[in-house]
This record gives structure tokens, C-alpha cells and sequence, in this order.
């Protein structure tokens, strides 16, 4: 009654329909008030045609044709090249000029994946900022698609989740003859299969089957004992050509008791760069760490090679939902797991380092401020992401987003979360220190 009587027309829940009844017996909110906030909650649902029949409703002639269209993937493009902020640009190290550069190397974990943000919806073309990038300087990407394990829509025969050491959760008591089903996904131009597994068995395989569990078998991977339940490692196979979208089916099969632990797997072409001896500029990528996780020496040795012998190293770093999400704090502000140590051993390799924050919260980047020469953010960029991010890099966009929250230096700065009192500097939109 307290929720109606101030305005609140819905709620996301339940708490309105079981006790508004009750509401109204003991005579807290009157019928009339009662009347105003359902014709509040309605009106928008009735003038979108919801309860027309379907011949009587323009919106059920849009052709699903239009979903994607050159036209709505430009404006998403615009819209994210809009919301890209310029953190610092020391002496013009902004734009790049790829007539000079003759060696880019591309790093970080944010930098192979369309990193969406909570809420978000599900664009079945998703650019990469490393795609992006590569198709702005002519070099072929091929198609890159990352899922999670726990973005399973269908298991059986045992497989459960739990958390991963990588954050997030994977898909554990994997056993012979077990599988995970996983929603559409767009084969084109893949031809190579990943997964990234671990083991403490003599592991096992991994079937790639197309629409039902018995349908066409386009790849088969072999997992091995990796030394430990979390010890993570990537494994490939090739994939039968094949094109159009298609349900996942991963079977999985191997010898008595668990078999192994899966994280995620992805489709990428065998030769990722294939092509890039004809192009003026040559891309080297190394994803040097996780978003979350132990420092991985090999990784970070990759990474640092890419960056000493490229004219600009490129750091892709940020969070994601197994950081920061509803019902899902975090306990500080800096880069999760080791990226801010990646970030420094990368810049002492190359001190044309340039960050690029790709996130769905603040974090705190004092030391990256201070040392780096050139820092870029987008938060919650959408499915053309990696284009935008291109055309800002390159100067054929000059970028004037603002960020929507306030970025805290550290925690302490933090005001008492529960005073709200604009005497005090702070409101629901803005902090400010005198």
C-alpha cells in the first residue's frame, strides 16, 4: 500500500499481487488509487498492441529480416562510438596512424571477446575489439564465438556447475556418455574447435554434435590429465565445414568416474591470422591472463614477447558479470585477478602501451593513469563494440562519451553508502569532495 500510494505502479516480483488484496480489506489504498496504477502499468502495454489480435497489430509485419540489418548495425556501432570516453591522451598519443605502425600486438582477456554487460541482449554478431581491429586494417578475422559452460541449456547424465578458479562456474562430474546442450550458434566460417578443460584422470573426449545428440559429429576434442581438477588448459580440434546456425551438442565420453571439468569452448578459424603477410600492418595477439585467476607464467610470457617486438601494444582489460552483477559484490576496485600486473610487465616491455578498459563497473586504474601514455573506455559498448573501438583508435572518430558513474581512486573514498543527505556531497547521481 506504502509502494502504491507513493506512485510505484509495478514491481519486479511478486510482493504487489500477494498483498495488495490484503491491502485493500484493511483499507490502506483506496480502489480509485488502486484503478490509477493499473491504467498506469497498461496503457504503455496496450498501445504496443499487446492484446490486439495479430493481423490487427503493425509491429507483428516487421519481417525478422530487419534483426541485424546493415541499417541497425551501423546505428549500434554509432551508438557505441557515442559512449566510448577518452581517459587520457598524453601528447597526442591518440590517434593511431596505421600508415606508420607496422606491428600491432593486441592483449588482455578483454580483448578476443564482445563483452556485453548485465541485462544485456543477446546480438547474434558480436565484433571483438582483436576482430574489429583486424578487419579496419584489412586482415581477415574469421569468426570468433565464446561460450561459457554454465550458459548450458539442457544436461544430462550428471554434469553439474561449480565454481571455477577463473571465476565464474564450470561444468563439473562430467562421466562417460554425459552432455551439455547449448543454444544457437553461427558455424560460418569456423573451422576450428576449442575448449578449455581440466583433469586429473586419464580425461577423455568431447563430441561436437549439430541440432540433437545424435545429429552430425563435426569435431571430436581429446582432453588429457592436466594435473589438477582447476589447472585449466585450452584444447583444439577441426571442424567439418559447415554453415548456418545450429544447437550444440557436446558429448562426452571416456573411461569410469568423473572425466573432466569444462569452462568454455569457442569456434575459430584454424589460422586466425591468415592472410596478414599481405597487409601494410601485422596483428600478434596473447590473451596473457584471465579476467579472474592465477598468474599463468607461459601467458604472461607470450604477452610480454608480443609487446616487445610490436610498435604498440594494445591492453585490453575490465570486468565482467563473474566480477560485478546483482546479489554480487565486489570487496575492492581495482582490475580483477592479475591484469594489473599484466598491464605493468606489457608497458615494461613497451612503454607505447595504450589501455583500454572494457568493463560493466568502475575499476580503479591510479597506477595505469599515471604511467601509461593513453587510456580508453567503454563500458556496455553492445555487439559492434570492436568496430567502434577500431574507428576511435584510428582517428576516424574522435571520442567525446562521458562515463555515467563516478570512478573512485580507492575504496576509502567511498561515502556511507546509506546517507543519501545532498548536504553531504552525494546523491543518487553524483559524489563530489570539497
Amino acid at each position: 500500500a506504502l509502494a502504491v500510494n507513493a506512485g510505484g505502479s509495478i514491481n519486479c516480483g511478486d510482493t504487489l499481487q500477494k498483498h495488495l488484496g490484503e491491502a485493500v480489506e484493511k483499507m490502506l489504498i483506496s480502489e480509485s488509487t488502486l484503478d490509477q496504477a493499473l491504467i498506469r502499468a497498461f496503457t504503455g502495454r496496450v498501445l504496443l498492441g499487446e492484446f490486439d489480435p495479430t493481423e490487427q497489430n503493425p509491429y507483428s509485419a516487421i519481417p525478422i529480416s530487419c534483426l541485424e540489418s546493415p541499417e541497425h548495425r551501423q546505428l549500434a556501432r554509432e551508438a557505441a562510438r557515442q559512449s566510448i570516453v577518452l581517459f587520457k591522451n598524453h601528447k597526442n598519443t591518440l590517434p593511431l596512424d596505421k600508415g606508420r605502425i607496422k606491428k600491432i600486438a593486441i592483449i588482455g582477456p578483454m580483448a578476443d571477446v564482445c563483452q556485453l554487460g548485465n541485462y544485456s541482449g543477446q546480438p547474434k554478431l558480436r565484433v571483438s575489439p582483436l576482430q574489429g581491429i583486424k578487419e579496419y586494417l584489412g586482415i581477415p578475422s574469421g569468426l570468433t564465438y565464446r561460450q561459457r559452460a554454465s550458459e548450458f541449456v539442457q544436461v544430462g547424465g550428471g554434469p553439474r556447475l561449480q565454481g571455477c578458479s577463473e571465476g565464474g562456474e564450470d561444468l563439473d562430474d562430467i562421466r562417460n556418455d554425459s552432455w551439455a546442450a547449448f543454444s544457437k550458434v553461427l558455424f560460418d566460417g569456423a573451422t576450428e574447435f576449442h575448449a578449455r578443460v581440466a583433469s586429473l584422470t586419464a580425461g577423455g573426449s568431447i563430441e561436437v554434435h549439430l541440432d540433437t545428440l545424435s545429429g552430425p559429429l563435426v569435431s571430436k576434442l581429446k582432453v588429457s590429465n592436466t594435473g589438477d581438477w582447476q589447472n585449466w588448459v585450452n584444447v583444439s580440434a577441426p571442424i567439418t565445414p559447415v554453415n548456418g546456425e545450429h544447437t550444440v551438442y557436446l558429448r562426452f565420453v571416456g573411461g569410469s568416474g568423473k572425466l573432466f571439468t569444462l569452462q568454455s569452448f569457442d569456434l575459430t578459424p584454424t589460422k586466425p591470422f591468415a592472410g596478414q603477410p599481405d597487409a601494410a600492418t601485422k596483428v600478434t595477439y596473447a590473451l596473457g591472463c584471465n579476467v579472474l585467476g592465477e598468474k599463468d607464467p607461459a601467458q604472461f610470457a607470450e604477452a610480454v614477447n608480443a609487446a616487445r617486438e610490436a610498435d604498440i601494444a594494445l591492453v585490453f582489460v575490465g570486468a565482467d558479470e563473474d566480477v560485478s552483477r546483482e546479489a554480487h559484490d565486489r570487496s575492492d576496485l581495482n582490475l580483477p585477478g592479475v591484469q594489473h600486473e599484466l598491464v605493468q610487465a606489457v608497458f615494461a616491455a613497451n612503454p607505447r602501451t595504450i589501455l583500454v578498459v572494457i568493463s560493466n563497473c568502475p575499476l580503479a586504474v591510479n597506477w595505469e593513469q599515471d604511467n601509461l601514455p593513453a587510456i580508453v573506455g567503454g563500458l556496455c559498448l553492445g555487439g559492434e563494440q570492436g568496430h567502434a573501438l577500431a574507428d576511435v583508435l584510428f582517428g576516424d572518430y574522435n571520442p567525446g562519451g562521458k562515463v555515467s558513474t563516478t570512478w573512485y581512486r580507492r575504496v576509502e573514498d567511498l561515502p556511507d553508502y546509506h546517507d543519501y543527505n545532498i548536504r553531504h556531497g552525494r546523491t543518487y547521481m553524483y559524489f563530489f569532495q570539497g
